[in-house]
């Protein structure tokens, strides 16, 4: 699904994953977040290993409870890619999902 999103549009999944960035720049309704399959703990100096990017969509008030750095199980469902400027001033291509619910487990910080 991480290699080619456009041809999982529409299907629904379950995720985990740390949101790595969910501030003024992604603004109310908008995070990124290293995901993955397994439930993952934080280690006790607050990394949590998932290796695939990709960015959430949500309606804000369902974003209320979560905070960068939360590591959170996600309900979800594909709406294919899209493409982000870096801050070292390159572009990355990621999955895009919808979030139909959102659930903190943890705090990574």
């Amino acid at each position: 699904m991480v290699r080619d999103p456009g041809a999982h549009l529409g299907e629904s999944y379950r995720l985990f994953g740390k949101i790595t960035q969910f501030d003024s720049a992604t603004g109310t309704n908008t995070f990124r977040a290293s995901i993955g399959y397994d439930k993952k703990w934080p280690a006790s100096y607050g990394y949590v290993d998932y290796d695939a990017n990709a960015i959430f969509l949500g309606v804000s008030t369902d974003l209320e409870d979560v905070v960068q750095d939360d590591v959170v199980e996600l309900w979800v469902t594909c709406m294919g890619s899209t493409t982000y400027q870096t801050t070292i001033g390159g572009s990355q291509t990621v999955p895009y999902f919808l979030v139909g619910k959102v659930k903190r487990y943890a705090t990574a910080s």
